[in-house]
Formats: C-alpha cells, sequence, structure tokens
C-alpha cells in the first residue's frame, strides 16, 4: 500500500501545501572536500566513467557525517554540490555502484596508480576489523595485536612521501599476520 501526501488538515478543511524547491545549502564543508578531490576526480573519471559521480557524492557525505546508505541521498540533497555533481544516490544505486567498484580490480589499480603518480610510497599496516558477517570473504580467523582469534579483516595503506597523503587504502583476508 503506498500513500501521498496531499496537504494538511486544518479547521477550515484540507490546505494543500506547495512543494517548495530547497534554498538553503550546506556551502563551506562539501566545498573544501570538493577541492581536496580535484586531484582525484580526474583519476576517477578515467577509471570509473560510469561510477565517479556517485563515488565523489558519497565520499563526500560519508565524509561530513556518516550516515547510512539509505540516508546518503537525503544527506548530498542538503549540500550545495548537489547541483554540480549529478549524483544518484537511491540505497539501490548505491549498493549497485559499491557492489561494481568493488569487483572492477583493475579500475581500482589504476586509480591507485594515478593518484601515486610516479611518488615514492612508505607502506604499512592500519589496523583490523572485527566482524561476525558470514557474508564478508575477507573476515577470516587471525589473531590481531591483542593476541585475540576473532574473525577480522586487515587494512594496509600506502602513503606517498612527496604528497604526504594516503594514496591507497587495501583490505586483506585477517588470516594474514601483523607483522612488526
Amino acid at each position: 500500500m503506498s500513500g501521498e501526501y496531499i496537504g494538511r488538515v486544518t479547521e477550515e478543511g484540507l490546505a494543500p501545501t506547495k512543494r517548495r524547491e530547497r534554498t538553503v545549502y550546506e556551502y563551506a564543508n562539501a566545498r573544501l572536500l570538493r577541492r581536496l578531490m580535484d586531484g582525484a576526480l580526474q583519476g576517477l573519471r578515467k577509471c570509473f566513467p560510469d561510477e565517479w559521480r556517485e563515488i565523489a557524492a558519497l565520499s563526500i557525505v560519508r565524509a561530513i557525517r556518516n550516515v547510512p546508505i539509505k540516508y546518503v541521498k537525503e544527506a548530498w540533497e542538503k549540500l550545495y554540490l548537489c547541483g554540480e555533481i549529478e549524483a544518484s544516490l537511491s540505497p539501490n544505486t548505491v549498493s549497485e555502484r559499491l557492489r561494481s567498484v568493488g569487483a572492477d580490480w583493475e579500475a581500482q589499480r589504476s586509480f591507485f596508480l594515478s593518484l601515486m603518480d610516479g611518488q615514492s610510497v612508505f607502506f604499512y599496516d592500519l589496523s583490523s576489523i572485527f566482524s561476525r558477517s558470514a557474508n564478508l570473504s575477507l573476515a577470516e580467523k587471525g589473531y590481531n595485536k591483542e593476541r585475540l582469534f576473532l574473525d577480522q579483516v586487515n587494512f594496509s595503506l600506502l602513503f606517498s612521501q612527496e604528497k604526504k597523503a594516503p594514496v591507497m587504502l587495501k583490505p586483506m583476508p585477517g588470516s594474514i599476520r601483523d607483522v612488526k
């Protein structure tokens, strides 16, 4: 069963409401993140021609506030950038885009190489995250720094010395040992 909002009930009867277009947006926080992404957007466009808008919008929204996927569209529409980057952020579209980007290892590799752009890179382990998900293939039994033997996913980071910025985050199976 589906309904439609037709107005509000008052003492005089039904008062239809006019749907007004948004005129107030969040600006500075999203604009700063957009500027910080300038270098990465060219690589995103090249490596993910069909998904780059959603990747950029999702990363901006999630950097500002960590909302669940079902609220990403609503959060994006509050940002001034929604008029500059036309991203389709319905929960189904976001899930589909994340699935296709996650499965395209070659495009990911090309994108991260474009970020490195011949720079020297340091590699170090960030951390591990515990998971009880039955659908997460990277979550495997392994020891962490607290010596707990749990299902976990390990993460490694590539960091550019010249750019002073991370250039790649790589998830790895939890069974891979953490080396000092």
